[in-house]
């Protein structure tokens, strides 16, 4: 029996199958469309997701269909007001890829066949059933109802989710008061096509974002105070653009793909249920600034897919679960308030009139050189639990070189990394979801970093605290 159900083919669901599919676990994956869509949707990738990619083993396909920038420019009435360089990051993957949804998922899904594991595409989840501590699950294919056991089901089918449908589970939401409209144009005039722009104007008033391609399409995001109006048609577009940016001589093509919806913002007031685990948008909608849509949901994925696998494998108690409904739950609302303040602070609106936060003039270089990077690459997330030797949060692991491996490319065997100082004592540990490296630079001789997974560090702590790591795992491995 396939003791796992994944609803939906997005890139959050193939994320999960993937996870899965590499650990042997198996499982359905069913899309309630036939085929794919081919709409441009979510486009940017930010570093977080690439080193996931990296633990799946396409990070190679998605270096080469995107196109890979560091650079984002703030503008303010015209004006230069900042300049965000992800080439600051402390990482490999120090910069961010646009690329349409379509072909990342399209990548995801073909690195799923190579498991010999298929999208069963045009079925459709019509109602669950407790029983025990399992679901029966009525899957309808073409008008014939088939029903089946699962003891885990991850609802990744979206804003309108049949499963947060059938459970009645809510929303708690947010309307900024506003519309914005995304298109993908061509442009007839010539732009940077190494640098992302978000142009602030108040004689809008409003904004626009502007994010090159590897194509010769370029994305577009705008957003007026003013009523947008019902067809956004490519004049209108040109009109917006030149009034943003400044620049009267710049010219559209044509538009290949748009869509325009209200600005708003919401997430699950109850994120999972007996054995039910939202992830994506089934479980969050942000709003688009800094790209966090796909990307977290993604991350919710990765997370919920190594915790229910460790769990079928008998290594794990079901005590792990808490790292998704108290961690992730914590997580998720921490890059909901980022996003909230971002969005305010670019729609200048109520409490967020003014634009210090980006403004390199103001006694706040530190946050636009180092903090500002972090939240717009995913790294702004960390474990609620999580604690640095020195008393702070600490975040996402970073890659460090072994001898012919690296950090990221153990994470892709789903094990926790546990590292030392190769002039410390290895430690005595009988927990098999563990791998124990010794490791000449990064890590002092008197200190270990224990990393989850999915590239989350969970303690890093002074040697003599070494009892914590078996402390951690007994809580939510066996012996």
């Amino acid at each position: 029996m396939k003791k796992i159900l994944i609803v939906g083919s997005g890139a959050s669901g193939l994320v999960a199958a993937l996870s899965f599919a590499k650990q042997n676990i198996s499982f359905d994956i069913i899309e309630k469309l036939s085929v794919r869509s081919k709409e441009s949707k979510a486009l940017s990738l930010n570093s977080a997701s690439l080193k996931l990619f990296h633990s799946l083993g396409v990070i190679d396909d998605v270096m080469k269909k995107g196109k890979s920038m560091k650079d984002i420019y703030i503008y303010m009435n015209g004006k230069k007001i900042s300049h965000i360089d992800k080439s600051r990051l402390d990482n490999r993957y120090n910069f961010f890829i646009t690329l349409p949804q379509y072909i990342t998922e399209d990548i995801l899904e073909k690195k799923l066949h190579t498991y010999n594991v298929y999208i069963k595409y045009g079925h459709a989840l019509t109602s669950l059933q407790k029983k025990g501590s399992s679901y029966i699950v009525s899957i309808d294919e073409d008008g014939k109802t088939s029903k089946t056991k699962y003891d885990y089901i991850i609802a990744a089918d979206g804003k309108s989710s049949s499963v947060k449908s059938i459970l009645n589970v809510d929303s708690v939401k947010y309307d900024y008061g506003y519309r914005f409209c995304v298109a993908d144009i061509k442009l007839k005039t010539e732009l940077k096509k190494s640098t992302i722009h978000y142009h602030i104007n108040d004689k809008i008033p409003g904004f626009s974002i502007i994010l090159p391609m590897l194509s010769e399409y370029t994305r577009v995001v705008l957003c007026s105070k003013r009523d947008l109006p019902t067809n956004i048609d490519l004049p209108y577009i040109e009109s917006f653009l030149r009034e943003s940016t400044g620049d009267s001589c710049l010219t559209l093509q044509c538009i290949s793909w748009q869509s325009s919806t209200k600005f708003h913002h919401s997430i699950c007031s109850n994120h999972l249920s007996d054995n039910i685990f939202f992830v994506g948008d089934a479980y969050h909608i942000f709003s688009p600034i800094g790209g966090m849509g796909m990307n977290t949901g993604m991350q919710d994925s990765l997370r919920i897919s190594w915790i229910i696998a460790h769990i079928i494998q008998g290594i794990a108690k079901k005590s792990l679960l808490t790292l998704y409904t108290k961690d992730r739950y914590k997580e998720v609302l921490d890059i909901l308030d980022l996003t909230y303040t971002h969005t305010n602070m670019i729609l200048k609106k109520g409490d967020y009139e003014q634009s210090e936060i980006y403004d390199t003039n103001f006694s706040n270089r530190k946050h636009i050189k180092t903090t500002l990077p972090l939240i717009f690459s995913g790294y702004s997330s960390n474990y609620s639990a999580a604690i640095s030797n020195d008393g702070g949060l600490i975040q996402h692991a970073k890659y460090l070189e072994f001898d012919k491996t690296n950090t990221f490319s153990l994470l892709s065997k789903s094990k926790y990394l546990l590292i030392l100082n190769k002039k410390s004592n290895a430690p005595s540990l009988s927990h098999i979801g563990v791998i124990v490296i010794l490791f000449s630079g990064k890590v002092r001789e008197d200190e270990y970093i224990l990393i989850s997974p999915d590239s989350m560090i969970v303690l890093h702590e002074k040697l003599y605290k070494l009892n914590k790591v078996n402390d951690y795992l007994d809580t939510y491995y066996y012996a």
